[in-house]
């Protein structure tokens, strides 16, 4: 089972992260982190509305854990985005 998951995992990576790393350079990190950060924020209230009603989904989704979470997210799409760019061919024009 676990080669077949390898070659399942080598199919995947060799697919799709090479247009994604293509399409993810156009932006700043800045931008790339700011946009993870609300994404993940946003993932979260949204599932804990669903269980908890909206107040207390809001109320938790500003615990310190769950902005540290936010924000590692945050930095680990910045460095999937600078590897991305510093593996890329370079383009000549």
């Amino acid at each position: 089972m676990l080669v077949n998951d390898d070659i399942v995992r080598a199919l995947l990576s060799g697919l799709i992260g090479p247009p994604l790393f293509e399409w993810a350079k156009k932006y700043s990190y800045l931008l790339v982190f700011i946009a993870t950060i609300v994404i993940v924020q946003a993932c979260l209230i949204l599932s804990l509305a669903d269980e908890l009603g909206w107040g207390t989904a809001v109320e938790k989704a500003w615990a310190p854990v769950a902005i540290a979470v936010s924000i590692g997210c945050g930095v680990l799409a910045v460095v999937c985005v600078f590897v991305g760019r510093i593996t890329s061919p370079n383009e000549r024009r």
